[in-house]
């Protein structure tokens, strides 16, 4: 699973190249591609402590997120790139409501764009 393999590479990291913890790790980057229940989901289950290796759970830093808009009918015409600012705009909404199951459950994580 992500969780796992996210846990083997913070192991990994650790023992070859930071022995003292200082390295900040970003999980579960986010794409635009799933919808906010899904991204939900996705948050709760990796941002649960008990999810992970024990060893691990201090590396649950920051959740990021990345964004695909693709050209949606984009000309020279000022007017087409509407799309673009609603895109934006549900985007910005995406983020904000999984940062407020954040402050919920893990409120010393930080959000990455």
């Amino acid at each position: 699973s992500y969780t796992k393999d996210f846990d083997a590479i913070v192991k990994g990291i650790r023992r070859w190249a930071d022995p003292e913890h200082r390295i900040r790790f970003v999980g579960i980057n986010h794409a635009n591609i799933d919808d906010r229940a899904t991204v939900q989901t996705w948050a709760r289950y990796f941002l649960d402590p008990n999810n992970h290796e024990e060893s691990v759970r201090d590396a649950l830093n920051y959740i990021g997120y990345h964004s695909y808009e693709t050209n949606a009918g984009y000309t020279s015409d000022p007017a087409s790139f509407a799309h673009l600012f609603e895109y934006i705009d549900e985007f910005v909404a995406d983020v904000s409501s999984t940062n407020e199951l954040l402050a919920t459950i893990a409120p010393a994580v930080k959000t990455m764009l």
